[in-house]
């Protein structure tokens, strides 16, 4: 076994690369279950890094012993939410595009939806980062994911007009995805017919973002005909892409299989939506999920026989086999960089002392902060206020009146924090906060609102959103999805929401960070453009005319080529005149940017109105 590393040297390696998660990682496995092979791991990394020859690869597997001519090979990796490992899957793309021809292989490289959102990056750039990210990997195709759709309909859009490979859509019938329905690919003369899926599934989509999904089996057949029309022959296999979770893609399957022309050419399922490796059978196909996050790469190869019976093997592989391709570490270090700085940007001011580290004791005004902003952003699902426990709030930081960083949330809001909003009758709010207030200390279900509602010292309710406080109201709630299914079990809440709430899916939420970071921009954007100036009367209420009037007046100082957008370079310079912060503009564009284009129209600032 090589020697190991000490802990100084593998960070030392780690940290020039920028996946210091990944040292975390690849340490974690060293005093895990798989002690020798994270020891050899380490050595052999920080051994290549000494000039000493590593382990990886050159190519990937050998070719088919009973293929038949040329054969397909597919790379596939699914759900991937962050940058780590995507250096390592252009590596594998590479050696196997290398070893195609020796081989005789036709190579492509496929990931099966959720490769935008939720992601740091993301909540910050509108996932231009992450889509870029699939470019450096060389992916060639991909299908919409549910948390694609976290943006709405036009930023996804906007963002596979920057992907240089295909998004397939076989089944979303919305007029605003206008990608290929399918994708044929050459084999040697054989023909794969490719065709991307959708979950039907409406609980896993915001009800606003929700996606017309036409059932996958439906979809493929009309996919199967136009394909045969358009090579005027009947393809020689169809390879589904789907979106969806296992039981739905089984049932996909099963129908395939009682198609008399599919049911015989379509082995192989590459599926998404499942965050653990899943490979399995139903009905003539094999269902391939390699886990989130590019950890494993799947290798799919499909190959003809002497006498044309088709095959396949599935093939899961680590990507730490494979060394980081260095234009693709440079990438993801650049926006590791970026969002270590970004982290240290101002995004909102803290207007007088407050604290966290009483969170599970008392109310704390940094909750309330927060939480103030959570109730601003989820208004327009018609929220009344929004509440979260104490240990969902981490930092436990005391603040003085001034700066509060993008670092300040992600360190008190530090969970992915799914946020559901449910209807709850005033009686069951009111008795849940007085249980969790009045219990034993340090109590990790603490109750917390917004500013907008006002208790007494006493813990009772007197007014929310500034009307008396009413306990036989149904209010409209924005709170952390994990308290509804069982975290901390607050009663009579749990029995409550058992009993008379359908809970969303946890799917369908948005990650709080994006909500309250979106709402902190928003009123940056008013600081900057002088927003409550508009008021031309001064009756207090901007008015469409009075906000129109303002608008065309900021847009005229910005727009310095006249052109009626705003450039992001053209923001860039109002902002440091206007001595804002310059490392917001990428938030501050996909906060209104919502054609995703990276311009900003008239009709998009007018959205700062409502």
């Amino acid at each position: 076994m090589p020697s190991l590393p000490t802990k100084a040297e593998a960070a030392a390696y780690f940290e020039e690369q920028g996946l210091q998660t990944v040292l975390n990682d690849a340490l974690n496995t060293v005093v895990g279950e798989r002690a020798a092979d994270g020891t050899a791991r380490l050595a052999e990394l920080i051994g290549a890094k000494a000039g000493k020859p590593a382990a990886t690869p050159a190519g990937l597997l050998p070719r088919p012993r009973s293929a038949h001519g040329k054969f397909l090979r597919i790379l596939t990796v699914n759900d991937v939410y962050i940058l780590n490992n995507y250096p390592r899957l252009c590596t594998a793309k590479k050696a196997a595009l290398a070893e195609a021809a020796d081989i005789d292989a036709v190579v492509i490289s496929t990931l099966p939806g959720d490769f935008l959102s939720p992601c740091s990056l993301t909540a910050i750039d509108g996932g231009r980062a992450m889509t870029e990210a699939l470019n450096h990997a060389m992916v060639d195709y991909v299908i919409l994911g549910n948390h694609e759709f976290d943006f709405g309909f036009e930023v996804p859009v906007a963002r596979m007009n920057q992907f240089k490979g295909k998004c397939l859509n076989s089944n979303i019938t919305e007029p605003e995805f206008p990608f290929p329905k399918y994708d044929v690919v050459d084999v040697g003369g054989k023909k794969v017919v490719l065709g991307g899926f959708l979950t039907q599934d409406t609980s896993i989509y915001a009800p606003s973002n929700t996606p017309k999904v036409m059932p996958a089996p439906e979809a493929a057949e009309k996919v199967w005909e136009a394909a045969k029309a358009q090579l005027g022959a009947e393809p020689d296999c169809f390879i589904p892409m789907t979106h969806a979770l296992v039981p739905e893609d089984k049932k996909t399957c099963v129908a395939l299989s009682k198609h008399k022309e599919l049911g015989k050419k379509s082995p192989i399922l590459l599926g998404g939506h499942e965050h653990d490796q899943y490979i399995d059978s139903a009905g003539n196909s094999v269902i391939v999920k390699v886990g989130q996050d590019a950890e494993r790469i799947g290798v799919v190869d499909v190959w003809w026989t002497e006498k044309g019976e088709m095959l396949s093997r599935v093939t899961t592989m680590p990507s730490s086999d494979f060394e980081p391709d260095p234009t693709a570490n440079a990438f993801v270090k650049e926006q590791h960089d970026f969002l270590m700085a970004m982290m240290n940007s101002a995004i909102a001011t803290v207007p007088s002392p407050m604290s966290s580290k009483k969170v599970r004791f008392e109310p704390s005004g940094v909750a309330s902060f927060l939480l103030s902003y959570v109730a601003k952003g989820y208004k327009k699902d018609g929220a009344d206020l929004a509440m979260v426990q104490g240990g969902f709030i981490r930092a436990k930081k005391d603040y003085v009146p001034g700066p509060f960083k993008m670092g300040d949330l992600f360190g008190e809001f530090a969970f992915e924090g799914p946020f559901a909003t449910i209807p709850l009758k005033g009686s069951i709010i009111q008795e849940s906060t007085l249980a969790t207030r009045n219990a034993p200390k340090p109590a990790p279900n603490f109750l917390h609102f917004d500013h907008g509602v006002v208790l007494n010292d006493e813990h009772m309710i007197q007014t929310v959103g500034g009307q008396p406080f009413d306990p036989e109201k149904i209010y409209s709630v924005a709170i952390y999805h994990h308290l509804l299914t069982g975290l901390n079990i607050i009663e009579p809440l749990m029995s409550y929401v058992t009993a008379n709430v359908k809970v969303p899916d946890t799917e369908s939420c948005r990650p709080v960070k994006d909500v309250v970071l979106e709402m902190c921009m928003k009123d940056e954007w008013k600081r900057l453009i002088g927003f409550k100036q508009f008021d031309a009367d001064g009756d207090g209420d901007i008015t469409p005319e009075e906000l129109r009037k303002g608008i065309e007046k900021v847009t005229a100082e910005m727009d310095k080529n006249g052109d009626g957008l705003v450039s992001k370079e053209e923001l860039a310079a109002y902002v440091q005149a206007q001595g804002g912060e310059l490392n917001l503009i990428e938030q501050l564009i996909k906060t209104i940017d919502e054609d995703g284009d990276g311009m900003i129209s008239k009709e998009e600032f007018m959205a700062l109105g409502y």
